[in-house]
């Protein structure tokens, strides 16, 4: 079966799984909002989390492996290796990427 363009359903089939699940990692309601309790998360490599006005929370923290962080309205990423901790005083949205499989520690 073709679609318009000439390209064939299945070679366009796994592009689309890609797009589904990054759409979906990167669209989905948040993991956390607000202050909440110290909370554990465990990511696998490439998983993808958010977390919506962090400034509730004192500290990021890297529990295993090795973690990406970005947050809204900073102009610096931030990698934590286990063990490494981040202090976050301003509220925004947080983007958590695990660069292999990690835990993530919210205090």
């Amino acid at each position: 079966m073709s679609c318009p363009g000439g390209c064939s359903s299945s070679s366009s089939t796994p592009r689309l799984k890609r797009f589904a699940s990054l759409w979906e990692r990167l669209f989905a309601p948040p993991l956390l909002a607000g202050p909440q309790p110290p909370a554990s998360v465990r990511l696998k490599r490439g998983e993808l989390t958010r977390l919506a006005r962090v400034g509730g929370f004192r500290r990021i923290e890297c529990g295993e492996g090795k973690l990406w962080i970005t947050q809204s309205g900073c102009g610096d990423d931030i990698v934590l290796s286990a063990g490494e901790n981040r202090v976050f005083t301003q509220g925004g949205m947080v983007l958590i990427e695990a660069l292999m499989e990690s835990m993530v520690e919210l205090k």
